[in-house]
């Protein structure tokens, strides 16, 4: 059976990366990069604890975002979005854990390619979907610190049984 979630939810799981190590390749500056990787980082845990308000903040006010199938998402349309995920059914919970596989920083920019495991689980009835997600993200460094700027971000499709198999 599937999950049925707003858009704003399935993208909020885009950017959630919890503590753990990653083991990830890094290019740049090591400060920029861990500044980076902390604020991602801040992101997840924000996501899982359904803070809005932490996520948002870490967000240009100019920013764009890319994902297939619908129109690209501005700060206000992702500030809304983020709200709704805090009105979730009882019973359910959506959990993602990532895999940062790079980090380059130049200047005032840096680039994040993560991929995501997504969980989604039901209570009533017992159910459990998984999705697998890919991003890219650029932050650009303003005058209060990095910020997300721009992403692209999509559905990895669930791998196919062979052929006869």
């Amino acid at each position: 059976m599937r999950f049925r979630l707003a858009a704003p939810l399935l993208l909020a799981a885009a950017l959630h990366v919890p503590a753990a190590a990653q083991q990830t390749v890094t290019h740049g500056p090591a400060a920029d990069v861990e500044a980076v990787r902390a604020l991602v980082i801040r992101s997840g845990d924000a996501f899982n604890a359904k803070d809005p308000d932490t996520i948002i903040a870490l967000y240009s006010r100019d920013v764009i975002l890319t994902y297939p199938g619908v129109p690209d998402q501005d700060y206000a349309t992702l500030d809304a979005g983020y709200r709704e995920m805090t009105n979730l059914p009882a019973g359910v919970t959506v959990t993602t854990v990532p895999t940062i596989e790079e980090i380059i920083v130049s200047g005032d920019l840096a680039v994040v390619r993560v991929a995501w495991n997504t969980t989604t689980v039901q209570a009533e009835p017992a159910q459990r979907a998984t999705r697998q997600l890919r991003d890219m993200q650029v932050w650009r460094r303003e005058a209060d610190g990095w910020k997300f700027f721009r992403g692209v971000h999509f559905r990895v499709p669930p791998p196919q049984p062979p052929a006869g198999g």
